[in-house]
């Protein structure tokens, strides 16, 4: 008898050395693909996060908009002088 016959039937148990290899691969690759995953879906919840509070601006101040009126009208009167110079 030789220790491998004496090891309670273990031999017969366990699968050979290829088909462990494959599945310990099989395994590794599932649990990186989840992982990727995982990361992917935690990137885009940032991504939406951090957009949706950058779209959230400071209400309107009066002022600001009462200047872009007034330069607003000040580049359309120099567009109407230039025109007048050119005819």
């Amino acid at each position: 008898m030789t220790d491998q016959d004496t090891c309670c039937g273990a031999a017969d148990q366990m699968p050979p050395a290829s088909e462990s290899a494959s599945s310990h691969r099989s395994s590794t690759t599932q649990i990186t693909l989840l992982t990727l995953g995982v990361t992917a879906i935690a990137a885009v919840a940032a991504f939406v996060v951090v957009r949706s509070l950058l779209a959230q601006r400071a209400p309107v101040d009066p002022t600001t908009e009462r200047i872009k009126v007034l330069l607003a009208e000040a580049n359309l009167l120099l567009k109407h002088l230039d025109e007048q110079e050119h005819r």
